[in-house]
């Protein structure tokens, strides 16, 4: 066994001994879980501990609370699971991050549209004169930039309706976190 293997096992181990003493847990308060690159599950009852590049992934785990003298729900031999506060998808990005992504590109998509509406005008404008050399330079430059502002259009399009779609089936995220 190398030392990875060695790393990563010890991170399981650390996650099923938390699991399994999850009695004993409430009295730590907050938990909190990441990943890191290599794939070793972390956990801490400090969110400022865990490095600035984990914390948008990481997942708070909320105990569950028992009444003094009560069971766990199905009787002692089942206890509650645990359940993270907010739901994540696989690559650890929240509904928040899905809709600030969406939201971005639908702002993009705007810009183009009014890109292209004020090209488009100008062009018309152009070609109500009498065309001069300058004129037609203009005319010229001014379709360049129809063609980008449609191409810009086209890509925020591509990233609404099937990029970031297909992001988001892969990442396991809820269909609705694009839609809100």
């Amino acid at each position: 066994m190398n030392w990875n293997d060695s790393k990563k096992v010890f991170g399981v181990a650390m996650l099923l001994t938390v699991l399994l003493c999850e009695a004993q847990l409430p009295a730590l308060g907050q938990v909190y879980q990441w990943e890191d690159e290599r794939g070793t599950v972390h956990l801490t009852d400090n969110p400022q501990t865990i490095p600035e590049k984990y914390r948008e992934r990481a997942k708070e785990i909320i105990l569950p609370k028992e009444k003094e003298g009560s069971a766990p729900p199905g009787g002692p031999e089942e206890s509650a699971p645990f359940i993270p506060s907010e739901k994540v998808d696989n690559q650890g990005h929240n509904r928040e991050w899905w809709q600030g992504l969406m939201k971005e590109w639908r702002e993009k998509k705007v810009k183009a549209e009014e890109k292209l509406a004020d090209a488009n005008g100008r062009l018309g404008r152009l070609q109500m004169v009498y065309p001069s050399l300058a004129q037609q330079r203009e005319e010229t430059a001014v379709r360049e930039e129809i063609r980008q502002r449609q191409e810009e259009l086209r890509e925020a399009e591509r990233m609404l309706d099937e990029q970031l779609p297909e992001e988001a089936r892969k990442a396991e995220a809820p269909p609705g976190w694009l839609r809100e």
